[in-house]
């Protein structure tokens, strides 16, 4: 799993695809069992659910968009 980076060079913007940090835990299976311990995505479900019909907080919505990104892309 990546995500974009970007980096500005003097007046340039430069798009750095970087590697995720849950992306490069799942990797392993000592990864996933630390990812299972800690409890993130119980958390992580348990605030989509509650927040799932938001159309209005963008705040919200991103934190959504985020969420469900990583939920979604757990391998383990």
């Amino acid at each position: 799993m990546y995500w974009y980076c970007c980096v500005y060079f003097g007046s340039r913007a430069k798009n750095i695809l970087t590697p995720h940090f849950y992306g490069e835990l799942t990797r392993t299976e000592e990864g996933c069992e630390l990812l299972k311990r800690k409890g993130h995505f119980a958390d992580y479900a348990r605030y989509i659910r509650e927040h799932c019909a938001e159309s209005k907080d963008p705040v919200i919505i991103s934190e959504l968009k985020s969420l469900l990104w990583v939920v979604v892309s757990k391998p383990c």
